[in-house]
């Protein structure tokens, strides 16, 4: 989606998914920024000149589904999958760049679009 990104995951030992969103989030912002950078060197004025800060594209909160039944996580990775169809972006989930179903998931969303699902 242009202005959100949905992430269907679980916490592993310790880690909450708070800590996850933390590191996600720093790791995409730090990469914006190399590319802004990137950029620059083409023509345009950077935002800042050090390429290992972060570059402000989050909010600073998110919001959490928790997910609490194997019928909920499959609605949730269907859901995901099918964001940009019902959004209206693309017309099969398959020409929206952005999706990624891991491999084992995958069957779950050609199951439901086999039946006439979403």
């Amino acid at each position: 989606m242009p202005d959100h990104v949905h992430i269907v995951a679980r916490s592993i030992g310790n880690k909450t998914i708070a800590d996850f969103m933390r590191s996600y989030k720093g790791v995409l912002s730090r990469e914006a920024g190399k590319w802004h950078d990137g950029v620059h060197e083409a023509g345009f004025k950077p935002r800042h000149s050090n390429p290992h800060r972060a570059m402000p594209v989050w909010q600073t909160s998110f919001h959490e589904k928790l997910i609490y039944s194997q019928s909920g996580f499959n609605e949730r990775i269907i859901y995901v999958a099918n964001n940009a169809v019902k959004h209206g972006i693309v017309k099969n989930r398959n020409e929206y760049p952005w999706t990624y179903v891991a491999p084992e998931f995958a069957h779950m969303v050609r199951d439901v679009i086999s039946k006439g699902g979403v």
